[in-house]
């Protein structure tokens, strides 16, 4: 982040960081984003729009990669790509034609990611699948963490039923902070099916699509990312659910059990 001049020719910049870290980047990228684009490929779990607020509105573009993966402890960096990436827009879907027609610079982030091979799809309500990604992290991180690694998670069905269990427990906080879980069945619904099929499906889907099954075996790759990532995301989950009265005894516990545990030094 300490290689922009204020004076650069940029056509495009990419945000994508830790969500603890975007605060920092946004504070960054204030006065130097120029006539540049703003890829914001970001996860997060504030208000997206008014995290920023510091940079001009009429040159960002939002979306989501469909890629993981992470450092392994060589040093190599290992991951997957799927074939599309998604691009977002806020409002309700009700008003998705007209009202949100992509601006020139989403036409030309849509266009550069096509003519690299990338189909898109596109979101509308963008803010409620944001916090809907970050509460499926909040659920299966912890549960990894419990595994050993996301690879091991996904592997297991017991460890899968336990995620499905912290993801039914986390879906009321969407509706407590005002987003119309119905718009978002496509994803959620898969995790209000019979325990069983949920983790099942959930076990088998990568391994349909190559491409996913690299991101879950390279993803997270190292305890030590496992280790630096849980804990923030289920702290900033568990202090929203708390702020609006949701219970989340499963995310509470998991909580108090990383803390007692960190206090040891060791590993749950």
């Amino acid at each position: 982040m300490q290689d922009l001049p204020l004076n650069h020719t940029y056509d495009l910049i990419v945000v994508s960081v830790q969500h603890y870290r975007f605060a920092e980047v946004m504070a960054f990228l204030n006065g130097r984003v120029g006539d540049a684009t703003v890829l914001l490929f970001n996860n997060l779990w504030t208000d997206p729009q008014a995290a920023v607020s510091a940079l001009p509105a009429k040159q960002l573009v939002w979306g989501f990669p469909r890629a993981g993966g992470g450092f392994r402890p060589d040093g190599v960096l290992a991951g997957g790509l799927l074939k599309n990436v998604m691009i977002g827009q806020f409002g309700p879907r009700a008003k998705a034609s007209s009202e949100h027609a992509p601006t020139r610079r989403e036409q030309a982030v849509r266009e550069l990611f096509r003519s690299s091979g990338f189909g898109i799809q596109r979101q509308y309500d963008f803010q409620g699948w944001l916090w809907f990604h970050f509460l499926i992290n909040a659920a299966l991180l912890p549960q990894a963490y419990r595994a050993g690694s996301f690879a091991k998670l996904m592997a297991s069905d017991a460890h899968l039923r336990e995620g499905v269990l912290n993801v039914r427990e986390l879906v009321p906080l969407l509706a407590a902070r005002g987003v119309d879980v119905k718009q978002h069945l496509a994803d959620v619904g898969v995790f209000s099916l019979p325990l069983p099929v949920a983790a099942r499906i959930l076990n088998l889907a990568p391994r349909l699509i190559a491409p996913a099954q690299a991101v879950i075996e390279t993803a997270l790759v190292g305890e030590g990312d496992l280790e630096r990532e849980v804990r923030p995301i289920a702290l900033d989950v568990l202090a929203e659910a708390q702020r609006l009265g949701v219970a989340v005894p499963r995310l509470e516990a998991f909580v108090a059990q990383l803390d007692s545990v960190e206090n040891a030094g060791g590993m749950l």
